[in-house]
């Protein structure tokens, strides 16, 4: 291996003082560190829903068959012959992560909750539409 296929920093190493078995590891230390840095910008460049929130979901195509979409935006697995199958994928890959999807009461909660802040809302807006009506 010449030295000028390393890194910057490890071709700053003087070679002569390196075995060619030091070389390699010194090689192999940087491309782990260089795949390190390359998952880091993955993980930065997460997939979002409308919303805005990162999602972990599965979808099916006629190639891939069913798969678990990680939240990374990447397949975390496919090629799964059902639905049901992919689902415990996915909820094994929550899990892993210390997440679970909200459950049928949660999202039925939420929605109260997100009726009710609507009607907040109104009743605030129709509020400031009459207070400014009566000051003019």
């Amino acid at each position: 291996m010449e030295t000028s296929e390393l890194p910057i920093s490890l071709r700053d190493l003087p070679a002569s003082n390196l075995s060619e078995e030091e070389l390699t590891l010194l090689q192999e230390l940087s491309d782990v560190d260089s795949e390190l840095e390359r998952q880091e910008q993955n993980n930065k460049a997460q997939f979002y829903v409308p919303n805005g929130k990162a999602a972990v979901r599965i979808d099916n195509t006629e190639a891939s068959k069913w798969r678990v979409i990680a939240l990374n935006g990447e397949p975390l697995i496919s090629g799964l012959a059902t639905k049901d199958e992919a689902i415990e994928k996915m909820n094994a890959y929550l899990a892993s992560l210390r997440l679970r999807l909200p459950t049928e009461a949660e999202f039925a909660e939420a929605e109260v909750l997100r009726q009710k802040q609507a009607a907040d809302r109104d009743a605030a807006a129709e509020a400031r539409k009459s207070k400014r009506q009566r000051a003019a």
